[in-house]
């Protein structure tokens, strides 16, 4: 243990110079090296507490005792802060304003933490789903009952420094946290690049510092990487997008609500209330189905096209398939044809204003309006990038011989769908 106390010493050492306990950035460094050393949270946070807050055994000493430690230890922080009290003994700070100074750097600790710390929120099925008690709180919300949030004075200054901090740790990684920021909220794309990209940057960290990052639904503070930015009135309806229509939330909030109104959110919550347990397992299975589906279709394609195949495909099997079918089809070809190469088959419409030519986007910045092309433009789509590729895909085959990677796939649809069934017969019964 002392030796790993020694190892983190020097690294901190190494990372900001000369240490000093109460400087938010020095405390920001530490944090981060003991993340690393595995330190738990709570830990780290009452450590933190300790450093920014006074000594109790110093206050116990006597000023001779206080004058002898700072002479024995020079280099120490009781010293640097003698040093610095020596020379502002004329216009030097009141105690009110060293107390403001020490809980701003807190907070600024507090708030770079939030914004790199990385997302602990579980991923896969239903991680968005609502809980009752969210339920309950965003119902309070719409009725009125809305927590506190701050409005805090927060300089550009100060968010420069929170920048320069976010710069040093994460850097490489500094350039994606920025293009994550800049797309909060599906903001339309002249909002996204040039110097309008970089403003938007500063102002959703500066409007994120401002609330002390808290959910304007449940009042907790939300790292960042786990909240999400939603527009107050959405841009589709008129909605500017600027801190004065900013509000930050945990992501299955922003989720659920979507695009609706607040009416139509509250006739959703009051609707998703009435159900039992049996119905909400019922939502989590039908989730679990569609997910295995989509996911297991994808990825059998992917692994027949990169082994040279064409995973028994037909133009009779593909015109028989159903629409979300085609689509996983399209993006297990996609996979080893991203978008900007030469076979790529986009799945979206383009929609083009009648005057200029030119696509038009929504609002919200989402291209050619999200909507998919229709089927036969899809299988259309498929088959010139295919056969351009070199992949044959028949008519008709001469065989209805299932591939056995399929049928794996088959048979766990089935078998989940059994599932789905017979809990949909348990419901049925108990409204009766």
């Amino acid at each position: 243990m002392i030796t790993d106390l020694n190892k983190i010493a020097d690294e901190w050492s190494y990372r900001v110079g000369t240490i000093k306990p109460k400087d938010f950035k020095h405390l920001y460094h530490l944090n981060q090296i003991l993340y690393e050393y595995g330190w738990s949270y709570e830990v780290i946070e009452n450590l933190n507490k300790k450093l920014t807050e006074d000594d109790e055994w110093w206050t116990k000493l006597s000023p001779e005792q206080q004058a002898q430690y700072i002479k024995d230890h020079p280099k120490s922080q009781k010293a640097q802060d003698a040093k610095e009290k020596e020379k502002s003994k004329e216009t030097g700070p009141s105690k009110d304003q060293i107390k403001k100074e020490e809980e701003k750097q807190k907070f600024l600790l507090n708030m770079s933490t939030s914004l790199i710390q990385t997302s602990t929120e579980k991923s896969g099925v239903g991680r968005f789903n609502m809980s009752k008690e969210d339920l309950e709180t965003y119902k309070s919300y719409l009725e009125g009952k809305k927590p506190d949030i701050p409005n805090y004075d927060i300089s550009d200054n100060e968010v420069n420094e929170v920048i320069g901090v976010l710069k040093s740790t994460l850097g490489e990684d500094y350039q994606r946290f920025v293009q994550r920021v800049r797309k909060k909220g599906d903001p339309p794309k002249q909002y996204t690049t040039g110097d309008a990209g970089k403003k938007r940057v500063f102002d959703a960290l500066k409007h994120y510092m401002q609330t002390g990052g808290k959910s304007s639904i449940t009042g907790q503070v939300v790292p960042f990487s786990e909240t999400q930015l939603d527009h107050v009135t959405s841009l589709d309806n008129g909605g500017v997008d600027g801190p004065e229509n900013w509000e930050w939330m945990e992501s299955r909030f922003n989720q659920f609500k979507g695009a609706l109104s607040d009416e139509s959110v509250m006739n959703k919550i009051k609707k998703e209330l009435t159900k039992s347990p049996d119905e909400d397992t019922l939502k989590v299975l039908n989730q679990s189905f569609r997910k295995y589906s989509k996911e297991a279709i994808i990825n059998y394609y992917d692994n027949k096209f990169k082994e040279g195949g064409n995973a028994g495909l037909t133009e009779e099997s593909i015109n028989k398939m159903n629409g979300s079918n085609i689509s996983a089809l399209i993006k297990g070809w996609n996979k080893s044809h991203p978008d900007g190469s030469d076979f790529f088959v986009p799945r979206y419409s383009s929609k083009k204003d009648p005057v200029t030519g030119k696509e038009i986007d929504r609002k919200s910045g989402r291209g050619s309006g999200g909507r998919i092309a229709t089927k036969p433009e899809l299988i259309k789509r498929l088959l010139e990038q295919t056969r351009a590729a070199g992949l044959d895909i028949p008519n008709k085959s001469e065989t209805q011989e299932i591939d056995k990677d399929f049928q794996v796939i088959v048979d766990e649809l089935e078998k989940q769908k059994g599932a789905i069934s017979k809990l949909k017969q348990k419901i049925k019964k108990s409204k009766v």
